[in-house]
């Protein structure tokens, strides 16, 4: 009996060496895209529900530095601190260049 989740053979691929995840109880390899999706995609060999491509030692690895990648809040602070830096070293260097200007005109 297969997880209602289970869409289609598709989503399965082939065992072989570019497995990219094996679900252990079935010997069932799935694409990358289907493991923490939020839905059981291993099928279920009969034994209760089978959710190894959901267990939160595999997807709690992943999910923060993927949080971090697709979190906008994250990108839009971390573009404004780059940009204060930049300002800050640009006004940083014209006043110390100001600085230099004035104190060379003196002689």
């Amino acid at each position: 009996m297969l997880p209602e989740s289970f869409e289609s053979p598709e989503s399965l691929v082939t065992l072989s060496k570019e497995c990219e995840f094996l679900c252990k109880s079935s010997k069932t390899c799935l694409r990358r895209d289907l493991v923490c999706n939020g839905f059981p995609n291993c099928p279920n060999t009969g034994n209760g529900a089978n959710y190894e491509d959901e267990l939160e030692s595999i997807c709690h690895k992943n999910s923060f530095l993927l949080s971090l990648l697709t979190n906008k809040i994250f990108w839009s602070l971390a573009a404004l601190s780059m940009l204060t830096l930049l300002i800050f070293i640009l006004l940083y260097t014209f006043l110390r260049f100001k600085h230099f200007r004035k104190k060379n005109n003196q002689f």
